[in-house]
């Protein structure tokens, strides 16, 4: 996790269909349960790999998520290291048990030993 940056929930209100289309990129069914309920500010990833792959899990769990991507404006990246790599974004009653989840996979993934050079390929 990124010690600049605190991920708490952070309640958003509600956002429109449109709104919600300039940042979805999934499902448009769910855009209508996500523009009819309150939404939450609920993780900073640390770039945007890790954003897009929380958000699959986030879905996979039954949890309506998306990731707002901080590096597509005109600055590209310079903002990042102050703001992370953006957020995700999932409805406010879904963001402590979201954010209870990350907090796992993120602890989980950071146990993991980095890979080198050298290592074989993980067979699945």
């Amino acid at each position: 996790m990124n010690d600049e940056i605190q991920n708490d929930v952070l309640p958003l209100g509600r956002l429109t269909i449109d709104e919600l289309k300039s940042i979805w990129k999934d499902s448009p069914a769910d855009l209508e349960k996500l523009s009819q309920n309150p939404l939450a500010r609920t993780y900073v990833p640390r770039n945007a790999i890790e954003g897009d792959y929380l958000v699959g899990v986030l879905n996979q769990e039954g949890i309506p998520a998306l990731f707002h991507s901080h590096t597509d404006t005109a600055y590209g990246n310079l903002f990042v290291p102050a703001q992370g790599a953006g957020v995700i974004i999932t409805l406010h009653e879904d963001a402590q048990r979201a954010l209870t989840l990350i907090e796992t996979l993120i602890e989980t993934i950071d146990k993991q030993p980095p890979l080198s050079e050298d290592s074989d390929p993980v067979e699945p």
